[in-house]
């Protein structure tokens, strides 16, 4: 099976090539795609605002923007809130204006989402910082129809 990935910049969300691409790219809409083998995101950063990361000398801890919007954004995944993650500015995600400033950075995490289907559970399976501000959280969505 040949797979294709989305990110940005490495490859962390793989995807099957084979599959119409109309069905993933809805994202929100359960598609029956999840095989056997669960989706897995990274989505790369979850938080993602280059302006304000730390480039030299030894990085500060996170900021509290920083660490607010990833816990939120966790708590709101592993506790099958999915749809807010979706509206994550309107469902009040604390500092989401500062720690995503642009939406579509977190597209591919809607896209594994969408292929896992309604009522897929999601589980952090990597946690780090970089750069004092940003968040490297990797997150495994298992479908509940396997």
């Amino acid at each position: 099976m040949d797979t294709f990935f989305i990110s940005h910049g490495s490859p962390t969300l793989s995807i099957d090539d084979s599959m119409p691409a109309r069905h993933f790219l809805k994202s929100w809409v359960p598609t029956g795609l999840a095989g056997p083998h669960p989706p897995r995101a990274h989505p790369r950063r979850a938080t993602h605002n280059l302006s304000r990361i730390t480039r030299h000398g030894q990085p500060p801890p996170p900021p509290r923007w920083a660490v607010e919007f990833d816990a939120w954004l966790r708590e709101t995944l592993v506790g099958g809130r999915h749809g807010d993650v979706k509206r994550y500015r309107e469902a009040a995600a604390p500092h989401a204006e500062v720690a995503h400033p642009r939406p579509e950075h977190l597209y591919p995490l809607h896209v594994a989402l969408g292929a896992a289907g309604d009522g897929c559970e999601a589980e952090l399976i990597h946690h780090s910082w970089s750069n004092a501000s940003l968040s490297y959280a990797s997150y495994r969505f298992t479908s509940s129809r396997n």
